[in-house]
């Protein structure tokens, strides 16, 4: 199953970003670089069952770091 997400990213990036090479859109090629490495490490971290942690938790804490939260 690892490898089919592998592959199926592989294909995306192929799909996505020869275009914007081609038309030499380097900043784009970047942000997309830059994106489809975090969506891939979090995906393959996922396949291998790998706890990470709720994004939702961080916004949590950081809300009540603010002093924006109701107490509980």
């Amino acid at each position: 199953m690892l490898v089919a997400v592998i592959l199926g990213f592989g294909l995306i990036a192929l799909i996505d970003v020869v275009p914007l090479m081609r038309r030499k859109k380097w900043r784009a090629v970047a942000a997309f670089s830059t994106a489809f490495a975090i969506a891939l490490t979090l995906a393959v971290l996922k396949m291998l069952n790998v706890q990470m942690p709720s994004v939702m938790y961080a916004w949590r804490d950081l809300i009540q770091w603010l002093g924006l939260a109701y107490p509980a």
